[in-house]
């Protein structure tokens, strides 16, 4: 697990009924730049309708920094109305550091 939080998330999910699902795509662990949005997005269809026909009723992807991008894309996608099935929600953590913050902050930018 690539984030200190999960185990706990995990736990309180399911005091409320809930399931975590953590997703190791294609691109996992291979490095940066060497997956792509697209392919990340085929995974995460084939993960939600896998949940789907398991029967979970309602599936809400919640993702860290580039979880944070495939979630995203995966919206955008159903926005323009491709084959990704249904879901209930996103949850995205993105953390503003270094560079990326500064960027954003600078006055005139």
């Amino acid at each position: 697990m690539a984030t200190p939080y999960v185990a706990r998330l995990s736990s309180e999910l399911n005091d409320i009924k809930w399931s975590l699902c953590q997703l190791h795509m294609r691109s996992s662990y291979t490095g940066f730049g060497t997956g792509s949005l697209n392919r990340d997005l085929e995974d995460l269809c084939d993960a939600v309708r896998y949940l789907n026909a398991s029967g979970k009723q309602r599936v809400v992807l919640m993702g860290h920094s580039t979880g944070s991008q495939n979630s995203i894309h995966y919206v955008l996608s159903r926005a323009r109305a491709e084959a990704a099935p249904a879901i209930n929600g996103v949850i995205v953590r993105v953390s503003l550091l270094g560079p990326a913050h500064d960027l954003a902050s600078s006055p005139g930018q």
